[in-house]
């Protein structure tokens, strides 16, 4: 059977522990929070509204405290028991393990470092280049129906008012499709931007257990 090193470190086989339990979560949080990538890239402007994510981020973050306490504590607390056997008149609070605080923070904090950068079309406002192309195209269909207006007859104007409905309705299209182009690349950016910020703190976490700090001395 493994010993726990006489030395303040976790050891290898406890690190083990809270690095597939690290495995595990992380796993767990790219399932939702792909999911709320999904969402935000449906709704025009929600990938870039910081609220819906905060909002959005406080299931799953509190999912992550959830299972990292069942997973690292009772790690931590066989690691704290054993600490306390070889001192002599070790209290009980030595073999507590304290609470995680929430890394819902650190999650909503990198979606806003994202969304910071982000261009303002990429943050649900109008598209002017989009706008400004389909508004060329469509000048250049109405000055050439109004080149065949006068040599048309009557059935000229219905079908040129068609045509400049069409027309409208094709730009309007295209507006939607480079819009929800764009919110989709910003949510996946917002997904990477907070997967990797989950993962920092869970290292962070097993860093601190490693040297023996308690986990609610930190701020997440």
């Amino acid at each position: 059977m493994d010993r726990e090193p006489l030395s303040g470190s976790i050891g290898p086989p406890l690190r083990t522990a809270l690095d597939q339990a690290r495995a595990d979560l992380l796993a767990t949080l790219s399932v939702q929070v792909d999911g709320l990538t999904a969402d935000a890239a449906r709704r025009a402007g929600r990938a870039g509204d910081v609220r819906w994510w905060t909002a959005a981020l406080d299931g799953p973050a509190r999912t992550l405290d959830d299972a990292w306490a069942r997973r690292s504590g009772p790690v931590l607390r066989r690691r704290a028991a054993a600490a306390a056997l070889r001192h002599q008149g070790a209290h009980v609070t030595h073999v507590t393990h304290v609470p995680s605080p929430s890394c819902c923070g650190a999650l909503v904090a990198a979606a806003g470092r994202v969304l910071a950068v982000a261009p303002g079309r990429e943050r649900g406002a109008w598209s002017v280049s989009v706008l400004s192309g389909s508004a060329v195209w469509v000048a250049s269909v109405l000055a050439a129906g109004a080149r065949v207006l006068p040599a048309g007859g009557p059935g000229v104007l219905p079908a040129l008012a068609g045509l400049v409905l069409l027309v409208g309705a094709l730009v309007a299209a295209r507006v939607r499709v480079v819009r929800s182009a764009r919110d989709r690349a910003l949510a996946r950016r917002v997904r990477d931007a907070v997967l990797l910020a989950a993962d920092h703190e869970l290292l962070r976490r097993i860093s601190d257990a490693d040297r023996g700090l308690p986990e609610a001395s930190r701020a997440c």
